[in-house]
């Protein structure tokens, strides 16, 4: 098993890699895993660490102990930024709430906990978000006399603008049985489940190459956002491709020659 941290005075995001899965966790006990702005860059490098490696099939981002991520530090809040500090903060909050349009390896989410704020945004913006029956979520910046806006792209993506909108001027508390069943997360399951269903994943990946499934997710974020008339034509070009990849030559030319035998 690799390990590797990325540490940002006492707060740290570390990585560890076993059987395809690499695991990243926000720990920052401090501040309940809140991501300050140098810790949401540590959390953006390690993950563009672990999607440039090869031998990586899956991401995933939890937080330590038992809250995910308790949204934004609110003393960057306070300090406030300007000129170049305001254009690096803008820089890395857009990176970290699209992970799933520009990351080439799939990223699950293991929602262990409190997901406020940031912490809401982190979890929809990966591919797949799982939650254990700890889970919580709130958007809870009209507390701070803040509309919320970072978390809302990915909310609507999820579940609507309605629901997000409700969940937006409310800033009332999800919890995870409402979660699963307003589709802001996958699955409501144990950790050990969740781990399983991890790894289930890597391992049916992994007979892709990188590229297609590079191709396969990227499909899937521009489906998302297209037209629905347009999506079957979209999903055609994009056919033509996937079926003509050596991977995918190889498994038909073995599936048909399986059929032939028994067929003779």
């Amino acid at each position: 098993m690799a390990e590797h941290t990325a540490q940002t005075d006492t707060a740290t995001v570390t990585r560890s890699d076993a059987d395809g899965v690499s695991s990243l966790v926000i720990c920052a006990p401090a501040t309940r895993n809140a991501l300050s702005l140098d810790l949401a860059e540590a959390l953006l490098s390690a993950l563009r660490g672990a999607d440039a490696d090869p031998t990586v099939r899956v991401i995933t981002i939890t937080g330590a102990g038992d809250t995910f991520c308790a949204g934004g530090d609110i003393r960057d809040l306070e300090e406030g930024a300007t000129g170049a500090d305001a254009q690096r903060a803008d820089t890395c909050w857009r990176a970290l709430f699209s992970i799933h349009s520009w990351c080439n390896t799939p990223v699950i989410a293991i929602v262990n906990g409190a997901a406020m704020g940031a912490g809401c945004a982190l979890a929809v913006a990966c591919h797949i978000a799982f939650a254990t029956e700890a889970a919580r979520f709130a958007l809870p910046e009209l507390r701070l006399s803040i509309f919320p806006t970072m978390g809302l792209p990915g909310l609507i993506a999820r579940i609507g603008p309605a629901r997000a909108t409700e969940l937006a001027l409310s800033a009332r508390v999800v919890g995870a049985g409402e979660a699963a069943q307003a589709g802001l997360v996958v699955a409501l399951c144990d950790r050990d489940e969740i781990n399983a269903r991890v790894h289930a994943i890597a391992d049916r990946v992994s007979v892709l190459s990188p590229q297609s499934l590079a191709d396969g997710l990227s499909l899937i974020d521009r489906l998302s956002r297209a037209e629905p008339t347009a999506r079957l034509r979209i999903a055609a070009e994009r056919r033509a491709r996937s079926i003509s990849t050596p991977e995918a030559r190889a498994a038909l030319q073995k599936a048909l020659a399986g059929r032939r035998a028994k067929a003779s």
